[in-house]
């Protein structure tokens, strides 16, 4: 089943998103494909005090790599804290992976579907931070107020 997510990002890497038709997440301690952490390293990382993880961005990392799927849909925006700039639509093509040599490093390839030139303000995702699940419904009405 399709699910619909709103994901924030730099401008930066929307720009590298949009060349190599990729989406992708990282964080300082998550050095390896997620899928391969055991639950005792991914315990290890939420106390270590020297890296950012936390529950809330395991909870990211469980929904890019696990939860996202191929053929689901994505509102991509760019913009400081208080700010969502819907800068893109794409359409997830693929699965899961982690590359070392990129950035980010956990990515998924896309199809980009819509890219905004400029980007518009929209309020209604102004409290994601990073990536959320939304409902088809919220997603719909998104794409119709930019109309």
């Amino acid at each position: 089943m399709k699910k619909y997510w709103v994901m924030k990002t730099f401008q930066e890497w929307w720009i590298n998103f949009q060349r190599d038709n990729v989406i992708g997440i990282d964080e300082s301690g998550v050095d390896q494909d997620y899928l391969g952490i055991s639950q005792n390293q991914i315990d290890q990382l939420l106390q270590d005090t020297n890296n950012n993880f936390n529950e809330y961005q395991n909870r990211v990392f469980k929904e890019f790599c696990k939860w996202m799927q191929t053929g689901d849909l994505v509102i991509i925006g760019t913009g400081q804290t208080t700010t969502f700039n819907i800068s893109g639509i794409v359409r997830v093509v693929g699965n899961y992976r982690f590359d070392s040599s990129s950035e980010p490093r956990h990515i998924r390839n896309v199809e980009i579907l819509k890219v905004f030139q400029n980007p518009l303000s929209m309020l209604r995702f102004i409290r994601t931070p990073r990536l959320e699940l939304i409902d088809e419904e919220d997603f719909h009405d998104a794409i119709i107020s930019l109309l």
